[in-house]
């Protein structure tokens, strides 16, 4: 493919509008698309591309086919406040992009699947070192939960046969192609994604059956989750929570797979499930359903339950109605406030108090808990 072609495709593969970018939990306000422009500020700047792969689950046996969201954010290397630009590229159907950067600038990635106004944006977790497709001898640091990769942008041709993780201005169609054989940044779920279906769109407020009552940033708001731990190796099991009124009505469901520490990969993980806040004077109870659903060679049964008023459960379902004067909190397990990323952060660290960098912490100030560790009771005969 000729240079031209090459640049068409670039052009393509770009973002067109300035975005504000979350980078180590600190918002770094608009941020422009990066242009095919190769001087800036009186300084030569070479396009390079950068090769991402996305899998479904931290063991990298599939990749992801439904598309996620890759971002290469640059900064200079010198003066890491001032940023350059940033792009995009969505991942094909083999879970492969190719993401634009600069040359001898440094680069921050970060993949997300889902959106903001859909209730399911989630950032995906880069692998450990160890799991990169990546020359050792290629630095590289990983930071923020796992989730950002930084690096300083530099092609290092083909070596051992290899080509990437980043390729020069004319070679675009070779990463294009590079695919999981050659050298690149792996990212994966940590579980199953999540996703939020209401029954009025996320956006219908002050309505009996809204997911949010109010929007967020307006006085009165809340957004509401409850952490549920669960034991069990695979990847593939799913937690589901429905929220209704006291008329049986639904206002929507929430599911998630759970997740263990970024850095820790074990069989304890846990999910932060939202659920519909109640509201004083209009709807003071929230009756909420919970059960999972997990692979056929696995066996799961609640092990711990809070002692709360009301909580009916049996081996995986169970259900309770929260009210509006309940005052429970993290100590049991749920987690409330008025900015939603705040609740979603303290619930990951089973805390009332908000401290970033945060991350998943499966064992501390849950709701319920989950085994599917034991083995399967035999059905009896006769």
């Amino acid at each position: 493919m000729d240079y031209i072609k090459c640049l068409l495709l670039w052009v393509l593969y770009q973002s067109t509008d300035a975005i504000n970018v979350t980078i180590h939990d600190t918002i770094v306000p608009t941020v422009n698309p990066l242009t095919n422009i190769t001087e800036r500020n009186g300084e030569f700047v070479y396009p390079c591309y950068v090769s991402v792969v996305v899998y479904k689950s931290p063991d990298l046996t599939e990749t992801y086919s439904k598309g996620a969201n890759v971002y290469a954010v640059t900064r200079e290397r010198s003066d890491t406040d001032k940023y350059i630009g940033y792009s995009s590229s969505k991942t094909d159907r083999n879970g492969h992009a190719c993401v634009l950067s600069f040359c001898r600038k440094q680069a921050i990635l970060f993949v997300e699947t889902g959106s903001k106004s859909t209730g399911n944006l989630e950032r995906l977790y880069a692998a450990p070192k160890g799991k990169q497709a990546i020359l050792r001898q290629f630095t590289f640091d990983i930071q923020t939960r796992m989730e950002e990769i930084y690096f300083n942008v530099r092609s290092w041709g083909t070596i051992l046969g290899k080509s990437g993780p980043v390729y020069n201005e004319f070679e675009l169609n070779q990463c294009l192609n590079a695919g999981t054989k050659n050298f690149h940044f792996v990212y994966s779920f940590l579980a199953q994604a999540e996703k939020l279906t209401p029954t009025l769109p996320l956006d219908t407020y002050v309505k009996p059956l809204s997911w949010y009552f109010l929007p967020e940033g307006a006085p009165g708001y809340q957004a509401c989750f409850m952490k549920i731990k669960v034991k069990i190796r695979s990847y593939q099991s799913m937690l589901h929570l429905s929220s209704y009124d006291n008329t049986a009505s639904a206002y929507g469901t929430f599911e998630a797979g759970p997740k263990a520490s970024p850095t820790n990969d074990s069989e304890v993980k846990a999910a932060c499930m939202e659920f519909r806040c109640t509201v004083n004077g209009l709807s003071p109870i929230t009756h909420v359903v919970g059960n999972i659903s997990f692979p056929s060679a696995y066996c799961c049964k609640i092990e711990t339950a809070p002692t709360v008023k009301g909580l009916q459960s049996n081996d995986t379902f169970f259900s309770i109605d929260l009210r509006v004067d309940d005052n429970y909190g993290p100590k049991e397990g749920i987690y409330k406030d008025s900015t939603h990323d705040r609740a979603k952060a303290n619930c990951y660290t089973g805390s009332d108090q908000y401290y970033p960098p945060y991350d998943m912490n499966p064992t501390t100030n849950y709701f319920i808990s989950y085994d599917c560790t034991k083995p399967c009771a035999l059905p009896k005969v006769g």
